[in-house]
């Protein structure tokens, strides 16, 4: 059923390869950008692609292992998680954000894009801006949580297997994310042959 879905979507997109004709102060930008929007959906799929991997990883392995780590070290190791999962994640998230606003600005900027490239675009903005709300809202504070107080064996248990359970939702979205970025990709590089 995907396969026929993402067939479908190929089959009734269509990008004319005809230069970019915005109107208004940014046009020059937009023109330029728009040579670009083969490079610019690599790299928001390869960044969407980076982000997946790593929250399919910490849904399966780091959060549940958080579970077994050390009672009386485990502030530290909750600590280095998160020093070292940073050096990853800024860099994956900041480049797909800056990719996705920018694959937004041109899908609704160009005049020649397909009738679908508008809603994919807006659909995959908001999959990222829920990513992003789930993460900075919700994931982060509980992962302040772990880091700052010393719970009771119990507290921290419940508080783990919270953290596991709310983590499905942006597994979810970022799993979805990355098909429709994807799925942008293939059309915008069909578009480009």
């Amino acid at each position: 059923m995907l396969i026929a879905t993402v067939s479908t979507l190929l089959a009734a997109a269509h990008f004319s390869t005809a230069p970019a004709s915005p109107k208004g102060p940014l046009s020059g930008l937009v023109r330029e950008l728009a040579d670009l929007l083969p490079a610019l959906h690599i790299v928001h799929t390869a960044s969407s692609a980076l982000m997946l991997g790593v929250v399919l990883v910490a849904q399966a392995v780091m959060y549940p292992g958080f579970a077994f780590k050390d009672p009386t070290r485990f502030r530290e190791a909750m600590q280095h998680h998160q020093r070292s999962i940073g050096f990853i994640v800024a860099p994956g998230m900041l480049i797909e954000g800056a990719t996705a606003s920018l694959l937004l600005v041109l899908a609704l900027s160009m005049p020649q894009a397909s009738a679908i490239a508008a809603p994919l675009a807006i659909a995959n903005a908001l999959l990222l801006a829920s990513c992003w709300v789930l993460t900075f809202a919700i994931i982060v504070p509980m992962h302040m949580r772990l880091t700052t107080n010393e719970q009771a064996p119990a507290e921290r248990a419940a508080l783990i297997t919270r953290l596991v359970r709310i983590h499905w939702f942006r597994t979810a979205a970022w799993s979805v994310h990355a098909l429709l970025a994807c799925v942008m990709a293939l059309l915008a590089l069909r578009s480009a042959t």
